[in-house]
């Protein structure tokens, strides 16, 4: 099989040689990994016991089954195997995003920072070593916006191909001013906004409760759409991409109807059209959705494909790419644009 698929979602589950690299003045608040006890861990998603220790709060590492997985690959201390994985699936490159900041909501800031940097400066090395295979979204620190624009270069040069942001992230929306001088930044290096499923929200983390909510861990993303398409971030950044990471593509129609109501009502401004004709609006879809119905609402140019490979979720379909084009509706063309070209427009690659 030909390697041409590019894997728009796929996660590194993070072990403790990350926050080994965390210098020595601030290993007092690096990750430490602790055993729950058996009934605050819940059977099933995180059935190892083992949680992250984080500011005194626990998050869950990993505990996923492993059953699609070799030892290592998805920590990326096997990084033969897991290129062997995609060589054999005929994924050309994958997109890597963390697991521990799709919910993390750190009590400092110090902490956030220290975890962001140290997170960034490993994934950077490991990709360096896979050039063209392995691509990073690099964790920016949502509660220090300008050590992490000072940073940004630095990630850009060292081969990071996205920004990571959750819809709701700080206890803030997208369109807060708080964060234009990341966008302005991103905007400068070409590096596209990746909003990807989770919440830097304490009151969403208590909504969603313990094992988490398949309906609330997609919220955050629609209200990312909300803040994207009716505020003023693509006026002030018109270079800038922006994409909508694992929450599936279903949603979309309905989100982009709600917006023109909401523009005729109150004279406001949506750019949804604007920006998927420019190609700066990018959604990740799902293999089992009703991509020709969405394809009629979001054209053939804005839809993005990921395998969720390193999880074990409702969004977990590995071999995706080669079975999309299959899919008589969809045909070769379209499954080769979703599975590949997409994501070169997309991504800094």
């Amino acid at each position: 099989m030909a390697i041409t698929y590019i894997d728009a979602d796929t996660h590194i589950v993070e072990d403790t040689d990350i926050w080994a690299s965390i210098p020595k003045a601030d290993q007092d608040v690096a990750p430490k990994v602790v055993m729950a006890a058996p009934e605050i861990g819940k059977p099933g998603v995180f059935a190892t016991g083992q949680y992250w220790m984080v500011d005194g709060e626990l998050y869950g590492k990993g505990g996923q089954a492993l059953v699609h997985y070799e030892e290592g690959t998805r920590n990326l201390q096997n990084t033969k195997a897991r290129v062997a994985q995609m060589d054999e699936w005929g994924i050309g490159t994958q997109i890597i995003y963390p697991s521990i900041f799709l919910g993390l909501t750190a009590k400092s800031p110090r902490t956030e920072l220290v975890m962001t940097r140290a997170y960034n400066r490993w994934l950077a090395d490991i990709c360096n070593q896979h050039k063209g295979r392995l691509y990073f979204v690099a964790v920016p620190s949502a509660q220090n916006i300008e050590a992490s624009v000072a940073d940004m270069k630095e990630w850009a040069d060292k081969g990071a191909c996205g920004i990571l942001l959750r819809g709701y992230e700080d206890d803030k929306l997208l369109n807060h001013k708080h964060f234009w001088p990341l966008y302005k930044k991103a905007d400068e290096l070409g590096l596209p906004i990746c909003i990807h499923i989770g919440a830097g929200s304490r009151s969403l983390r208590n909504v969603e409760g313990q094992g988490g909510n398949p309906i609330n861990l997609t919220v955050p993303n629609l209200l990312a759409y909300s803040s994207i398409v009716n505020h003023g971030i693509p006026s002030d950044f018109p270079n800038l991409k922006f994409g909508i990471i694992e929450s599936g593509a279903e949603w979309l129609p309905f989100a982009m109807s709600r917006a023109r109501r909401y523009r005729e009502r109150y004279k406001v401004a949506d750019h949804t059209e604007k920006l998927l004709a420019d190609k700066r609006l990018f959604i990740t879809c799902e293999f089992h959705e009703d991509i020709p119905q969405i394809v009629k609402h979001v054209g053939e140019d804005a839809l993005l494909l990921g395998t969720d490979y390193g999880h074990s979720d409702t969004s977990t379909e590995l071999r995706a790419h080669a079975l999309l084009g299959e899919r008589p509706e969809i045909g070769k063309a379209l499954g080769e644009k979703i599975a590949a070209t997409n994501a070169r427009q997309f991504y800094r690659m």
